[in-house]
């Protein structure tokens, strides 16, 4: 496990045309969907929901190229457990492996669900959701989120998930 942590860390160094965004350590920013794309909170190590701003993770992650990237936290590696109940899957970090994430380009280089901003992806889907009321109030547990689908088990508003560089 170190020798391929320090491998993709001298990728991610030597690579000096890569952007900025989903590389190093960061937090990951809940943000609306358009039309309305306001900060609605961050998740925290174990990849939960929270609008409590003391409970927000920190996140490293590994560019492999200029779109595909992994991610951890103190906690262990994010990645995207099957979720039954729902019929979807889960955003979870915490785990012992964890799964290749893209940026969101559209149909376009660049192009975004939020304009100005690198969303994150897993397979196809950039909009997430919980099964309860969102966005969670400060003093909430934070929300389990999952891939959104649509249907009755998405809860609240949909959003995307942005970095926020914190170096």
């Amino acid at each position: 496990m170190a020798l391929k942590t320090l491998l993709l860390v001298l990728v991610t160094a030597l690579a000096g045309t890569m952007a900025a965004d989903f590389s190093g350590n960061g937090q990951l920013r809940t943000l609306g969907l358009l039309p309305d794309p306001v900060d609605l909170g961050c998740l925290t190590n174990e990849g939960k929901w929270t609008t409590d701003e003391a409970k927000c993770g920190t996140f490293v992650a590994f560019l492999f190229d200029e779109v595909n990237f992994n991610l951890s936290t103190p906690t262990g590696a994010c990645g995207m457990p099957w979720w039954g109940d729902g019929n979807t899957y889960l955003f979870k970090c915490g785990m012992a492996e964890g799964q290749i994430f893209a940026k969101y380009l559209g149909d376009k280089p660049g192009q975004s669900p939020i304009p100005g901003r690198d969303i994150l992806r897993y397979v196809t889907a950039y909009a997430w959701s919980t099964s309860g009321p969102s966005p969670p109030a400060p003093s909430d547990e934070p929300l389990e989120i999952h891939m959104w689908r649509g249907s009755s088990k998405d809860k609240g508003r949909p959003i995307a998930l942005a970095w926020k560089s914190l170096a």
